[in-house]
């Protein structure tokens, strides 16, 4: 939404379901020729939500520009036997992210920025919880550990244009 040529708002949702279906045949024999023997379903869900506002030209020469993302997945995968089912525990992540970004226009070919970000991600994930060095686990995935970390950033930089136009020769 732009409240003037200079102050926009701005929001986005998203919503994803993804599922799929396997099967496949299990058998000590090689090569396997066995009947299929063995079913997994797969359902991810996925939904996300940004907000954010900017605001170029304040008092000729700052902006400022501010937003929100929010993204949560869940997904689960059930497997067992044709004649018996069972089932993995569920995965989950969840992420929240704030940017703060402003702007200075030093001249027309050089703009200062400086910004912060921040990041909170938490997820748990079966695969690879729980696993200590020494099971096998721990070798498939190198004592891997889901994700789960806090994170604040500072930056600070400059960008100088080579593209403005050059005024008319004058005779």
């Amino acid at each position: 939404y732009a409240f003037s040529d200079d102050m926009h708002m701005f929001v986005g949702l998203s919503s994803e379901q993804a599922t799929f279906k396997q099967r496949g045949a299990q058998s000590n024999v090689d090569p396997n020729t066995a009947a299929p023997n063995w079913r997994a379903k797969n359902k991810d869900d996925f939904d996300s939500a940004t907000v954010g506002f900017r605001w170029d030209n304040i008092a000729q020469r700052w902006g400022l520009e501010l937003d929100y993302t929010y993204a949560d997945s869940q997904g689960s995968t059930s497997m067992g036997q044709l004649a018996a089912g069972s089932g993995f525990p569920d995965f989950r992540s969840e992420r929240n992210t704030a940017r703060l970004d402003v702007t200075y226009q030093l001249n027309p070919r050089v703009e200062l920025r400086g910004g912060w970000l921040y990041e909170r991600y938490r997820s748990s994930d079966w695969h690879v919880d729980g696993t200590a060095p020494d099971t096998l686990g721990g070798v498939l995935t190198w004592g891997a550990a889901a994700a789960d970390y806090e994170v604040s950033v500072v930056g600070v930089s400059f960008v100088y244009r080579l593209d403005l136009p050059r005024p008319p020769l004058e005779y």
